[in-house]
């Protein structure tokens, strides 16, 4: 779930097998979809063209695919996932 207009971009943790984060930018023209995509990238220490959301543009439920990353690398990158109703991989709210 993404929260927008937020006084900086941050990830908050996993909630329900659902990454929660905050972005400063709006949806206008798509920017808040940028900064989670920027987002995600920095924090994966990734190059940010293997992010993009792909379904959920403008919207605070996005998904997001991730080319050559599979979810073992996410989970130790990103712990806590365990599981839950949201735990379909790249589901970012």
């Amino acid at each position: 779930m993404v929260g927008r207009l937020a006084s900086g971009d941050e990830l908050l943790g996993w909630e329900n097998g659902v990454l929660k984060m905050r972005v400063v930018a709006g949806p206008t023209d798509g920017r808040d979809d940028v900064a989670v995509e920027t987002l995600l990238a920095d924090v994966l220490g990734i190059e940010k063209e293997r992010v993009r959301v792909v379904v959920g543009r403008g919207s605070r439920r996005k998904w997001v695919e991730i080319d050559d990353f599979d979810e073992s690398e996410l989970e130790q990158r990103l712990p806590g996932r365990g599981s839950g109703p949201g735990d379909a991989a790249g589901d970012v709210s």
